[in-house]
């Protein structure tokens, strides 16, 4: 087996249980020259097995290590990692008996790198993002199949990952049969409307049910703007299962604004919930010279910046998001702000809010921090797979 050797200074992030060896950390390689794909033994520089990877000669991520232990990254491995994830969300989480809309395999929190498997029903829709997750699809896709008892895995095609790590993009039928275009899930009660071949994501939103469930409640007898509203996930549980009495829906894209009529309709709130298309921004400063006030308003952006590089665009885009909504609500306002962008820390996050409120002249008191579900885990070693920040505060 070929052995990778790791530089002594950059062995204790592997030896923490972070799976990305970049090809700067590398010390020497030895005993052959393995190729893309080829699995390969990570150790330090003493010799001392740290894990088992899989190599990519094209990528600055040289290795990704999927196991600590000795032993092949082969169908019998995956199945037991596979089989841990799903008994964390069935036996830990318990979260069959709250919802049938969940993740079932979240990537490198489940030590399973560049795979996520969606539980809709009683179908997965699962999308690979790394060559070494390419070359072991359907054995993934088998052993969720097996492990969940669905009737069928439907792959999303990750294009740009496919084109970046160089493997074919797939998309379709992996195992059992071909699932439908649309399902209807329920989510703590709420029904929802998945298109698993074509909607946002996997087909929803599922990382953001922690906190539509403790926002909703704090909507009770307000009315509520949902900005980047998408599908209608917080519009949609404001109306549902808070209370709001009115809820506006903004989103640029009109299928999605479509959808969220179909789920407004299927919860019995089509005459509480409207929705307009058009760009946040353009809206959120429109209500504003009109002199428009609510009582709660959730502001729920797409990623704003990929890396380090992006993020002082990403940060006056947050600033200015969170700003026109501190000045769109009533006194003893609701807000809820998140952001999906992972190279964003929470304090800078945090920062972002606070900024806002000062150039806003509103004094805020935030009364939740939240984040992404549970069926979203994230590892100590690897921090940066905990990318969902959210605030809920209430704007004085």
């Amino acid at each position: 087996m070929t052995r990778v050797i790791l530089a002594d200074r950059h062995a204790r992030p592997a030896w923490a249980g972070h799976p990305l060896v970049f090809s700067g950390a590398i010390d020497r390689v030895e005993d052959g020259t393995p190729a893309t794909g080829d699995e390969v033994d990570v150790t330090d520089l003493k010799g001392r097995f740290i894990g088992r990877g899989v190599w990519h000669q094209d990528s600055a991520v040289r290795v990704r290590i999927w196991r600590w232990t000795p032993g092949a990254i082969d169908a019998d491995f995956i199945r037991r990692r596979v089989a841990d994830a799903v008994a964390l969300r069935r036996d830990v989480l318990k979260l069959p008996a709250r919802t049938n809309a969940y993740r079932v395999i979240h990537g490198d929190g489940d030590r399973i790198p560049g795979v996520v498997c969606d539980v809709y029903g009683d179908w997965i829709v699962m999308q690979v993002t790394n060559r070494s997750a390419a070359d072991r699809r359907q054995a993934i896709a088998d052993a969720v199949l097996g492990a969940t008892g669905a009737k069928g895995v439907w792959e999303r095609a990750a294009t740009s990952y496919a084109e970046s790590e160089g493997f074919h993009p797939g998309g379709g039928r992996l195992a059992g049969e071909a699932a439908p275009e649309t399902v209807d899930v329920t989510d703590d009660g709420v029904v929802w409307r998945v298109d698993l071949r074509g909607g946002p994501k996997t087909g929803h939103f599922i990382d953001q049910r922690e906190n539509r469930a403790a926002f909703a409640p704090l909507c009770a007898g307000r009315s509520m703007i949902d900005v980047f509203a998408g599908t209608g996930g917080f519009g949609i549980a404001a109306a549902k299962l808070g209370g709001a009495v009115a809820v506006l829906a903004i989103d640029s894209s009109k299928p999605s604004l479509e959808r969220l009529g179909e789920n407004a309709a299927a919860n019995g709130v089509s005459e509480i919930v409207t929705s307009r298309q058009g760009d946040a921004f353009e809206a959120l400063r429109a209500m504003e010279a009109e002199n428009i006030r609510v009582g709660a308003i959730s502001v729920d952006p797409p990623r704003f910046a990929s890396s380090r590089k992006e993020l002082p665009g990403a940060v006056r885009g947050y600033h200015e998001l969170n700003l026109r909504a501190m000045r769109l609500l009533e006194p003893g306002g609701i807000l809820a702000t998140s952001s999906c962008t992972g190279v964003l820390t929470d304090e800078e996050f945090e920062t972002i809010v606070r900024d806002a409120a000062v150039d806003a002249r509103r004094r805020v008191q935030v009364i939740r921090r939240g984040g992404q579900g549970g069926d979203h885990p994230w590892l100590t070693a690897v921090p940066e797979s905990r990318y969902l920040k959210h605030l809920v505060a209430r704007v004085l």
